[in-house]
């Protein structure tokens, strides 16, 4: 059944194949049928890794090595490389109960010491773990269910902040499970974020609703949160409007009026480049109230009337609706010209 189960999933599904088996036989026989798709075998023990892993090394397939005691894990890897196994996973297992989610803590940041800061080859392997694990060491009536999957989230979570490099849940294989997989994905992002880099999106004009030569143009920053809430805004106001984003190197509005990366000139160099005015009929640029400031220059270096909006997004729906009047913008804009 095993060995029909993993050919059928191989035939659904071009997804990575992991088989977890602790019994050799059956697990070398699942693996012979589908070869070709080079699963990782699981597992290799101190019982099982001279069978397991001449099979790997004859159908060239990473193979996972378990153990809790880390010196037979350290033992099992050497022993598997001597062999000519290529591709190696160490799992020092996943241990749930008082006091356990420490040591398996501790285990995967030793695996982690050994291999980074003294070298050892036989620790310079990717890292599993299997939070999964939870639900077959531990009693699951006595609570309610999110109680249980929330301890393993937790479990996941701490291997996650480790980078433990393979990560095996239960929880979240149905659709309702859904929040535990965001939680998981977030936290992922928020590790893997280069904090000294601002998010950013890319400057440019971008089209909110359906803008004619007639619509507004609103100007701010690329600094993603900035940018993504003026947008929301502008269409909860259900308006039809230009929205010219400049580069401010991500960097939100009102730091970047203070430190010169949102600048008249700056603003005046996103108009020209991405031919804003080029898409109205008119010559009219909202700037955000925090960039009231620049109002003077802007005007001068981009040959634009600006009026200054609102200090916070929230506020362009009642701007609009009762200070937009491009006509007599455009007439002051003459005059001035003149």
């Amino acid at each position: 059944q095993f060995k029909l189960a993993a050919k059928k999933l191989t035939e659904v599904s071009d997804l990575p194949v992991m088989l977890a088996c602790l019994n050799p036989d059956i697990l070398v026989a699942a693996a012979a049928e589908i070869k070709d798709k080079k699963p990782l075998l699981y597992a290799a023990t101190n019982d099982s890794w001279e069978q397991i892993g001449k099979f790997a090394v004859e159908n060239n397939l990473p193979v996972a090595v378990v153990s809790s005691d880390l010196d037979e894990l350290m033992s099992l890897s050497a022993t598997l490389q001597k062999l000519g196994v290529t591709g190696i996973v160490l799992d020092a297992m996943t241990v749930f109960g008082p006091g356990n989610v420490a040591l398996t803590y501790d285990n995967i940041m030793q695996l982690r010491i050994a291999a980074i800061d003294k070298g050892d080859v036989n620790a310079g392997w990717p890292i599993m773990g299997v939070p999964a694990a939870y639900w077959s060491q531990v009693k699951t009536d006595d609570k309610e269910l999110w109680e249980h999957q929330y301890q393993e989230i937790i479990m996941g979570a701490i291997m996650q902040s480790i980078d433990t490099n393979l990560i095996i849940m239960h929880t979240g294989k149905r659709k309702e499970d859904i929040w535990a997989l965001l939680v998981m994905m977030t936290l992922r992002q928020s590790i893997f974020s280069d904090p000294r880099i601002y998010p950013a999106v890319d400057a440019g004009v971008y089209e909110i609703g359906e803008p004619t030569d007639k619509s507004p143009i609103f100007v701010t920053s690329n600094y993603r949160l900035t940018k993504i809430p003026v947008e929301i805004d502008i269409k909860g106001a259900n308006l039809d409007a230009w929205l010219l984003v400049v580069d401010s190197e991500g960097i939100g509005i009102e730091s970047a009026v203070a430190g010169g990366q949102f600048s008249a000139g700056a603003i005046a160099e996103a108009v020209k480049e991405f031919k804003a005015f080029e898409k109205v009929n008119h010559r009219i640029l909202i700037i955000p109230g925090m960039a009231a400031r620049l109002s003077g220059a802007l005007e001068d270096e981009a040959d634009a009337f600006v009026v200054v909006g609102p200090r916070d997004s929230s506020g362009i729906g009642k701007y609009i609706k009762e200070q937009w009047q491009p006509e007599e913008f455009m007439k002051q804009y003459e005059e001035l010209k003149e």
